[in-house]
């Protein structure tokens, strides 16, 4: 942002040349705050934080994987031990399951947003935006 003000200060010669006083001082006023907030960048610190935004963002996103894979693993074995105690349950869900097959839905496309919510709270939870 400072390089963009500044390159439109430099690049409009016409400020100068009016006779404008009061344009003018607003042009150098605006040299010196450029110059003065102006901050030696420290790359190596910045290229640090941008490695380490990816790295985070990636095991971010490896851990949403496993905490959903978990809860899908839990969620089917919890179902496994219900159909396995109340067998005539079994039959109603074994009905209703052929329905949802012939529609061309399954529990995985209801599910699948789950993960990027699952992601998103760990980034929030972490404090990350």
């Amino acid at each position: 942002m400072q390089d963009d003000c500044y390159q439109q200060v430099v690049e409009n010669p016409a400020l100068f040349e009016e006779k404008n006083d009061f344009l003018k001082l607003c042009t150098l006023n605006a040299y010196d705050s450029i110059i003065i907030s102006r901050e030696i960048v420290d790359i190596s610190e910045y290229n640090f934080l941008k490695v380490f935004e990816e790295k985070f963002l990636g095991r971010t996103s490896k851990l949403a994987r496993v905490i959903y894979n978990l809860l899908l693993i839990l969620l089917f074995w919890g179902l496994y031990k219900v159909l396995i105690k109340y067998p005539n349950i079994q039959e109603a869900v074994g009905d209703f399951g052929l329905i949802v097959g012939l529609a061309g839905v399954s529990a995985a496309n209801f599910l699948s947003s789950v993960c990027k919510k699952i992601e998103i709270v760990i980034r929030k939870l972490l404090g990350y935006r």
